[in-house]
Formats: structure tokens, C-alpha cells, sequence
């Protein structure tokens, strides 16, 4: 029989200051940041004015997430803390459904440790402080685990359908829980349940399936345009070797749930943690390290055979690394019986020292990188000197100066990201009329995404139309590493 190093009360006493600790860091943290999210927060704002994506302008992934921004600006406005503060209960209701899940397949002791090697790890940082979009579809990927563990497979499909109305992320995820409903394992024999995986099929037609097709009346083959067929359209990255960098940069700064989910694999191996987990293991328990491993595996090939790929997509196998990785760190405690004890602790030290790191990596980043106030000296200048004018112009700095000043992007072409026009999704020439029949438009574009300058129709136009009213020197946010990488903001007059 395996003893606990720690009871149940005590195991939820630390989970719930490590949730609390986690929150503080957090939220002290909050502020803007130089992402997509602004963009998706001002798409939420046409949606409250009355307008729909993909049929009135452009949105390159299903529409869950600007929805809830629109709900949310209908509420209360644009409050930066009230985007953020999604992201942040999403991640924290992930760490705990993976606390619940570890704790009833094996121990208490699993679940708090798999919950803090997801949260403490750099990308979850990341995540929790503004990803609203991913945060919610990894949330309701492992709401739907849980359910389907619980063999409530209604609410499981229910679950995975509403994810993939986040992003497109959720598919594979999707599709290995269909496998869970439908196939089993007993005795090294399969068998079939048609029943369950058409309770799981019905959940994911109501949630997933009713809203696609309601989208597809509504806004005709733009939605399926913007959403599938842009991304088959996007080039390959243009660095060789871009991918693999960064999956080697992911393993450097998300070390400790990539580590501990190896050890979870490495230690069947051992064998005294070979028997404990006979021992401890429930048929269930097994079936669901199968089918994590599946959805590890299968996300893996996912990342590797995408065109292009960005940290944060990494993020959709974090909870599966970390039920492996407090799974497979509370076996090895259980190889000798001082190690119940000394490894619970050294696990604790380690994870509160990788916390504290990457925590000051975060807030260095925030503290050293495109600020607020340097937005403000953008906004300022169009509050001042354009009280009559639209705004357009670069994606990321564009849509958070029109939140910060009220003002509205010239014919709601928010999305101009270098992947749109190297696919061919929007019209360079119905851009540039839109801009001249707006008549005064201030132009915000920055030297590292130089869109405006690659087109004749472009060069003309801002030749012809524009002059330069400020010059702004500010430092590139970086993702991996303190580094300080300089770029140059334009803000531009134009009168057609």
C-alpha cells in the first residue's frame, strides 16, 4: 500500500495559496501589451456596435473569442483588467481540473504538483496574462477530459465543441477524446462503444456543429475563407530551421513540464515505480495516460507540420505534459521511502525557484519593452491634433491606439498583419481607396512590418497623401531572453 506524504486538506490548503500566489503575481503584472489581443479586443467592439466578423471585416480564427470581447465591451467598456482577468480564471480553472483529475486517478500529491508545474511555467505566464483565446480553448479541452473520465460524454463533446470555437488548436485534442468515448481497452483486447461515442457526438453537434452552420448562413464561404483557407495560404516561414529553433526555445524556458513529463515516461523503466503505479494505477487511470500520450504525440506532429507556427500554440499540450510530469514525479517519490518526503520537498523548492525566475522574466520583459506610455505619446498626438480623423495602420499598434482614444480604423480593415497580404486575403487596391475616401487619416506603421511600403499602389498613396508628424523609438517585446531589440514607430498625416 502507498503511503501520502501529505493528506488531502493540506494538499487543498497549498493548492489554494498557490492559486492565490499566482493571481497576486499575475494581476500586479497587468498592463498593456504589445499583441494581437488588442486586436481582438477592438473586433469585440465593431460586434457591440452591431457588426459581424468575417461578413463586415476580416478575422482569421472561429469567433468565440471576439464574441466575449464584444460581451464584455458591451458591459463595461473598454476595461483592460476585465479582458485580462478572462485569460487569468481560464488558466487558473485548467490547474485545477488538472489538480481534480490527478488527485482522483491517483493522489492528491500528483494533482498539486502537475497543477504547479503548469503554472509556473513561462508560457502559462504568458498565457494567464492575456491570451484570452487560448487560455479558454485549453480550458474547455481539459473540462472535456474530465468529463469524459467521469464518462459523462455528453458534456465532454459539449466541452471540445465550445473549445474549437476558440481556435482551431482543439482539433486533434477533439478527436483523441472521440477515441476515448468510442474505444477501450481491457486485457489487451479492444472493444467498442458506439453508444458513448455518440453521446460525445451529440454534446460536439450542439455546441460545435449548430453554431458552424449558423456561421456559414450568415456570412457565406468568407467564413470558411478567412478561417481555413487563409492559413493553407500562408507561406513557410522564410528562416530555415525557424521551427525547430523554436521548439528548442519552448524546451529551454518551459524546461520543468517538458522534464517531468519525460520522467513520467522514462520511469517505467524503474522498477519499483513500475509497481507502484500497478499497484495505484485504476483501469481508468491507465486508459487516460494512454490517451494522453496520444494527444502529446499527435500535437507534436500537429506543430512540426504547420507552415508557421508561434509560441503560443505550444500552449495546447501544457496540461498533458503536466499530468504526465505530477504523475510521473510522485511515482519516483515513491521508489524508496524517504523519497515520499525529501522529494516532495526538493519538487516544492524547485517549482518555487523556476516560479520566481520566470515571473522576472515576465515582468522584465513588462518593464522593458513597449509600454503604455509610450502609447500614450501616440494617442496623445491623435487626441490633440485629429479629433476628426480615423486611424490605420500597423495591426499591433493600430487597434490599441483607436481603445485608448475612442476612434475608429478606417473601413474597419483592423488586420493587417505581413501573413495577409503574402496570401493574397485582402485587396491592396480597395484598402488604398477606402483610405482616400476617408479623406484625413492618421497613419500609424512601424519599421519592422513595412506592408505599406511594398506596393506601388501603397508607395503612391503615402507619397502623395502623407507626412510624418512623430518619430518613436521603442524596444520589440521578446519572448525568450532579455533582449533589447530597437524598432522605430511612424505616425503620419494623410489628406487625400
Amino acid at each position: 500500500m502507498i503511503s501520502k506524504p501529505i493528506n488531502e486538506k493540506t494538499a487543498n490548503i497549498v493548492f489554494l495559496v498557490l492559486v492565490f500566489s499566482f493571481s497576486f503575481l499575475i494581476i500586479k503584472g497587468f498592463s498593456l501589451e504589445f499583441s494581437d489581443q488588442n486586436m481582438y479586443i477592438y473586433m469585440g467592439r465593431l460586434i457591440s456596435e452591431g457588426k459581424m466578423p468575417y461578413r463586415d471585416f476580416f478575422f482569421s480564427h472561429p469567433p468565440g473569442e471576439i464574441y466575449l470581447d464584444a460581451l464584455v465591451f458591451k458591459l463595461l467598456g473598454f476595461k483592460l483588467w476585465a479582458f485580462k482577468l478572462i485569460s487569468l480564471i481560464a488558466v487558473l480553472g485548467t490547474a485545477w481540473l488538472l489538480y481534480i483529475i490527478a488527485r482522483k486517478q491517483v493522489s492528491s500529491v500528483a494533482g498539486l504538483i502537475s497543477a504547479a508545474i503548469f503554472l509556473i511555467s513561462y508560457e502559462s505566464i504568458r498565457i494567464a496574462a492575456g491570451n484570452v483565446g487560448m487560455a479558454l480553448t485549453v480550458f474547455l479541452i481539459v473540462l472535456s477530459l474530465h468529463f469524459a473520465l467521469g464518462k459523462r460524454y455528453i458534456l465532454s463533446g459539449l466541452s471540445i465543441g465550445l473549445s474549437l470555437l476558440f481556435t482551431l488548436h482543439a482539433a486533434l485534442p477533439a478527436f483523441c477524446l472521440f477515441l476515448y468515448s468510442f474505444v477501450s481497452f481491457q486485457d489487451s483486447k479492444a472493444s467498442f462503444s458506439l453508444k458513448n461515442a455518440g453521446r460525445f457526438m451529440l454534446g460536439f453537434m450542439v455546441s460545435f456543429g449548430m453554431p458552424n452552420a449558423l456561421l456559414l448562413t450568415l456570412a457565406g464561404m468568407q467564413y470558411y475563407s478567412q478561417v481555413i483557407i487563409y492559413h493553407l495560404d500562408k507561406p513557410v516561414s522564410s528562416f530555415p530551421g525557424a521551427k525547430l529553433g523554436l521548439f528548442k526555445l519552448m524546451l529551454q524556458y518551459n524546461w520543468i513540464i517538458f522534464l517531468s513529463a519525460i520522467m513520467a515516461i522514462a520511469m517505467t523503466s524503474i522498477p519499483s515505480a513500475k509497481k507502484a503505479m500497478a499497484e495505484t494505477l485504476s483501469p481508468n487511470a491507465k486508459k487516460m495516460m494512454y490517451y494522453i500520450l496520444l494527444m502529446t504525440a499527435m500535437y507534436v506532429f500537429y506543430l512540426l507540420f504547420l507552415k508557421v507556427i508561434f509560441p503560443y500554440y505550444f500552449f495546447g499540450m501544457f496540461p498533458f505534459l503536466a499530468l504526465l510530469g505530477g504523475i510521473g514525479i510522485y511515482f519516483v517519490m515513491q521508489t524508496k521511502p524517504r523519497m515520499k518526503y525529501v522529494g516532495l520537498l526538493a519538487t516544492g523548492l524547485l517549482i518555487c525557484l523556476t516560479g520566481i525566475f520566470y515571473f522576472g522574466q515576465y515582468y522584465w520583459t513588462m518593464d522593458n519593452t513597449f509600454s503604455g506610455n509610450e502609447l500614450e505619446k501616440l494617442s496623445r498626438d491623435i487626441k490633440v491634433n485629429g479629433s476628426d480623423v480615423s486611424l490605420f495602420g500597423d495591426y499591433l499598434f493600430a487597434p490599441a491606439i483607436a481603445l485608448s482614444t475612442g476612434k475608429s480604423i478606417t473601413a474597419d480593415i483592423v488586420d493587417t498583419n505581413p501573413f495577409r497580404f503574402s496570401a493574397g486575403s485582402i485587396d491592396v487596391d480597395s484598402m488604398v481607396k477606402s483610405l482616400r475616401d476617408a479623406g484625413h487619416v492618421r497613419l500609424v506603421l512601424r519599421k519592422s512590418n513595412g506592408f505599406m511600403l511594398d506596393y506601388n499602389e501603397t508607395g503612391e498613396y503615402l507619397e502623395a497623401a502623407c507626412k510624418v508628424t512623430r518619430i518613436l523609438e521603442y524596444t520589440l517585446p521578446s519572448y525568450f531572453g532579455k533582449n533589447n531589440v530597437k524598432d522605430i514607430a511612424f505616425l503620419l498625416d494623410c489628406k487625400a
